[in-house]
Parts: C-alpha cells; structure tokens; sequence
C-alpha cells in the first residue's frame, strides 16, 4: 500500500512539474532560439546587401547610358537637347528605387518581425485550444 502511494504522489509531482513547465513554455530559452535569431539576422543583413547591390548596379547603369546618350544627343543634334527626357525619367525610377532600398527596409523588417510575433502567438494560443 505504501508503494502505491508513493507512485501516486511521484505521478503527481510529474503531471504538477509538467504543468509548470507548460506555463512557463514561452519564457524558456533554447539553445537553438540563439541559433535560429543568428540565422535570421544572416539572412536579413544577406538580403539587405542584395538589395544595395542591385541599387549600385542601378545607378551604375544609369550614368553609363546617360553619358552615352548625352554623348548621341551633342554630335547628332547639339541644339535640340532630347537627352534630358530620359534623363528625367529614368532618373525618377531610380530615386523611387533609392528610397525603397533605404526606407522600405527599416520599415519592411520592423513589419516582419512583428508579423511572425504575431503569428507565433496564434499557433500558440491555438496549440493551448487544442490541450484544454
């Protein structure tokens, strides 16, 4: 009979540690949370860069092109100057570019993180739905 009771009082200890340990879930650290916030910061320095590089390639592209139509425009036709059309135009696609590359990520990646915080905390009160 004593054994029995001791089992019993072990059980309950178990299903009482478990219980705790369930609340406190979001509160405990793993090893692998650092790992996995390392991994995300890579990716996102990884996709800021691309998106630099591809600005760079850009602007390079544009100054390239406008110097060689400017250089069209003055030996074909100095007195009409139809260079600046392009030069406008293009100019503007390039500033929007600009302007998503510097500003569209500080506020994309803010959005982001609040998104998967958001989300995170839907499956988790959906997983706590589903156990009571």
């Amino acid at each position: 009979m004593q054994s029995i009771l001791n089992c019993w009082g072990y059980l309950l200890v178990a299903v009482e540690y478990l219980q705790l340990a369930d609340e406190y879930y979001g509160k405990i650290k793993y090893k692998g949370d650092e790992e996995m916030e390392s991994n995300r910061k890579y990716e996102r320095a990884k996709k800021r860069v691309e998106e630099l590089k591809a600005f760079y390639i850009h602007l390079t592209v544009f100054i390239s092109v406008n110097i060689a139509i400017f250089v069209i425009n003055m030996l074909t036709d100095p007195d009409n100057l139809w260079f600046v059309y392009t030069l406008l135009g293009w100019g503007v696609g390039l500033t929007i570019h600009f302007i998503v590359v510097t500003l569209g990520s500080k506020w994309g990646s803010t959005w982001e993180d609040k998104k998967m915080k958001e989300l995170m905390e839907k499956d988790k009160r959906e997983d706590e739905d589903v156990y009571e």
